[in-house]
Formats: C-alpha cells, structure tokens, sequence
C-alpha cells in the first residue's frame, strides 16, 4: 500500500517536473527570438539571490532537467564557453574576482586557459602520468627498501591529485561562470556539507578515492613488497579506468560510458539473483557428490568456485567421472583429511541432474534475461543520446572552467596561488564582488516580459483553437 502511494506520488511528480522543464524551453526560446543573443545568455549564467545565488543553468542541472540543457541556446553557450572561455563573451562572464594583486598579464594568462585548452592539457599530462606509473610497476621499482628518486616524483605526481579531490570536496570560492561567495560561520559549515554531497552523488569521485585509496594504502604497505604491489596495481587499474571519464567529452564515447553505468544498476539485481541460484546449487550438489569432506576450503571451494566457473563453461566432468581405480580420487578418510588426494565423487548420476537443471536455469534463462535487460537499457540511452550527452557536456564544461588551469602535477603552483589569494581576502573587509544594479533590473525586466509575451501567446493559441472548435 505504502509503496504504490509512493510510486503514485512519484508519478505525480515527474508530470509537474516535466511540464514546468516544458514550459522553461519555451520561454528560452521566447527570450532568443526576442532578445539579443548576449542578453538571453546572459539571463541563463546570472545567479538569482532568491535561488541561493545560483544560476538557471546549475538549477537545471540539479533538478535534473536534462531537455532543458539540450536546448539549442544552451549548447550554443556551453560550445562558446569550452572553445573560447571569457575571451569572447568578456561583457557578459565579467569577473572582478581576482585578487587586488592580480595584474593585467595575469589577466590575459588567465583568459587564454580556455576549458577545452584546459582539457587538452589534462589529458596529455595524464596520458604521461599512466606511462609513467605503468614504467614504475613493471620495472620492479617497489621494493622494501627506502623508493627511488623516480618513485618520490610519482609520489608526489599523486599527492598533486588528492589535493585536487579535496578542492572539488570543499565549497568553491567562485560558482559556475563566476560567481563569488562570501563564506563564514554557519553559513560555512553549511556549504561544507552540502558540497560534500555533491562530491558524493558522482560516480567517479568514488573511483577517484578508490583509486588514490589504494594507492596510499599501497605506498605505507612497503615492508611487504608484494602486497604493496598488488595494491598499487588496483589504484593503476582505477587510474586507467578514470581514463574513460575523459573520453565522455567525445560525442560518439560518451553515451556509451554512460550505458555502462545505467546497467550496473540493473546488474546488481541481477548478481543477486544469480548468487542465490548459485549458492543453493553449489551447497545440494556438494552435499550429493562429497557428503565425507568438511574442510572449510574444499567446502568453499564446491560450493562457489564450481558452480561459479561451471556458468563460463567449466563443467568439471573430469571431477564427476573420477573414480579411486583410476588414481585420481580416493575414498580413504586418512587420505581425503590429509590432502593427499581429493574424495571420490558419490551419488554422480543425481549430481549430473542437479548440473543439467542449473546450467537451464543460469545458462539459458537468467544470462538471457541479463542480456534482454542490458539491451533495453542500452536501447534508451541510444534513443535520448543527445540529451544524455549534452548532460555529460554541461558537466564536463562546468568542471573544467572551475578547475585550476594548470594539470598535475603543475596543478601545485595553481592551488598555492589561490591559497595566497584566499589569506590576503581575509585581510579585507566584506565587499560586494559582482555589483547588480543597472544590470540586474534589465534582467529582470526582460525575463518578465519573455514570460508575459509567452503566457500571451498560449492564451491567443487557445482562442483560435476554441473559435476553430467551434466554426466546426
């Protein structure tokens, strides 16, 4: 009762969401066809003081209001943003936010640090830090002793990328596209928390602390070379998987990562159910074919390597056709409890009916319908690719404007810079950055009238549908 109320509920909801995004399309378009193109962009980057200073584009964002993104506007701006950051668009992504320090060839260094130059640096620093870890874990360079001179700069290649995660956890001096907050007291706190919320609803901020996870579970592991190995061989593997995050900038890559995360949520359920299959099956027929052995390893072993491997198509026959004249097994007690050899199989012929209904129901049904349920949701995604792509864009070019513009591990000079930046803002008193004034009451002005000039146009619409109806 309570979770059809709540299904119910939802429902209702995802129709009011989705008529106020329909509506909030047609004013945008209302406002390009009115207005300058500078002034309709301009209202989609301003932060609204009665939203928490946060602006249209983010609020589609967190409401998950991807149509609305996929706007031809709104990809016309983020396509100016990535390719030319401030350089074009100065008049309208004004940003007095720099420290009092800060001259005017700092200025034009920052401007030429686009988000896509900011990317294509990225990109070629991190494809030479994978070589260069992947030189580090093949040329047996881990080893109990003191690390090499070549293994301190990996180190602290990695350390330049923790101190970048703790940036992107911790509230950010400027908003998206510019925007300035002053930040003390509970008001501080509070941003703390929900930015760390934030940082925790992306799927890739958990791979990112896996990954730096082991590497530095790793590197204090050192007095046990092999362990320490193995270690940072996972954090390399993340490393090389966080690679794919990356590539979602690419229009033809990007929908089809975001398919591999849409059907992990449809194969936990479906492990769920295969682990159940499994688990029964493996303790009946290791109960029918070696009812004498009770070592917890052997039981372990018949109960979830077998029938684990049995789906791959590792039937294990040679274990169901041993017999103790043929010196393979054995049905000596001494001799199964001391390991010497492995027990005979018993009951073989009800063991060969349970393996026959298992790989019907695992093989033939339950794989199937994983692949049934992998295909429609790849279906989906392919169907709405564009949207779930200009998605991915938006958060790809929000990133990189925010992010510091030089990669790791230079990245360094940039986070000791903003540190100087934000000491010496303590030294000042509280001003305002961003004035509103003139600007604000023309904002607000044009949004009124893009709002009035639509709500008109529907109301002559159903006055010509009423008199048509009627004419009729």
């Amino acid at each position: 009762m309570i979770d059809g109320m709540v299904d119910y509920a939802r429902f209702i909801l995802h129709g009011i969401h989705s008529g106020y995004e329909d509506k909030a399309c047609q004013i945008l378009a209302e406002c390009e066809k009115q207005s300058e193109k500078d002034d309709t962009k301009y209202i989609l980057i301003t932060p609204t003081r009665n939203w928490g200073f946060v602006n249209p584009l983010k609020l589609a964002d967190l409401s998950k209001s991807r149509t609305f993104i996929a706007e031809p506007t709104v990809q016309r701006l983020l396509n100016t943003i990535w390719s030319d950051g401030l350089k074009k668009e100065g008049k309208i992504y004004e940003q007095s936010t720099e420290s009092s320090w800060c001259c005017k060839p700092f200025e034009k260094v920052r401007r030429f640090f686009s988000p896509e130059k900011r990317f294509y640096l990225k990109v070629i620093f991190y494809v030479a830090f994978l070589g260069y870890f992947s030189w580090i874990m093949v040329s047996d360079k881990i080893t109990s002793s003191a690390p090499s001179a070549a293994e301190v700069f990996l180190i602290f290649w990695v350390f330049t990328f923790i101190m970048e995660e703790i940036r992107q956890a911790l509230p950010q001096p400027f908003d998206f596209f510019g925007e300035r907050h002053q930040m003390s007291g509970q008001k501080l706190r509070t941003n703390l928390w929900d930015q760390f919320k934030l940082y925790i609803k992306n799927v890739w901020n958990y791979i990112d602390m896996a990954m730096l996870s082991f590497f530095v579970i790793g590197e204090m592991a050192r007095s046990d070379p092999n362990t320490a190995r193995i270690l940072l061989a996972f954090s390399l593997v993340l490393f090389y998987l966080r690679f794919l995050r990356i590539l979602t900038v690419i229009k033809s890559i990007g929908p089809k990562v975001l398919m591999i995360f849409k059907t992990l949520n449809d194969f936990k359920t479906m492990v769920l159910i295969l682990l159940i299959v499994l688990i029964g099956y493996g303790t009946a027929v290791h109960a029918v074919l070696y009812p004498h052995v009770s070592d917890p390893l052997e039981v372990a072993h018949g109960i979830f390597f077998r029938p684990l491997f049995q789906i791959y198509g590792n039937l294990f026959l040679e274990d169901l056709t041993a017999t103790e004249t043929s010196g393979m097994c054995t049905n000596n007690m001494t001799e199964m409890h001391t390991g010497y050899k492995q027990a005979c199989p018993q009951n073989v012929a009800w063991g060969v009916v349970f393996l026959v209904m298992y790989m019907i129901l695992s093989n033939v049904l339950l794989l199937n319908i994983f692949i049934a349920m992998f295909s429609i949701a790849c279906e989906n995604i392919h169907r709405e690719a564009e949207i779930h792509w200009a998605s991915q864009r938006f958060h790809i070019t929000e990133e990189y404007y925010n992010r510091p513009r030089l990669p790791p591990p230079f990245i360094i000079i940039t986070h000791i810079s903003r540190l100087i930046s934000w000491i010496s803002s303590l030294c000042r008193k509280d001003k305002k950055i961003r004035k509103q004034g003139k600007k604000d009451m023309k904002r607000i002005k044009m949004e009124e009238r893009c709002a009035y000039n639509y709500i008109r146009r529907k109301q002559l619409e159903q006055v010509e549908n009423s008199s048509k109806k009627a004419d009729q």
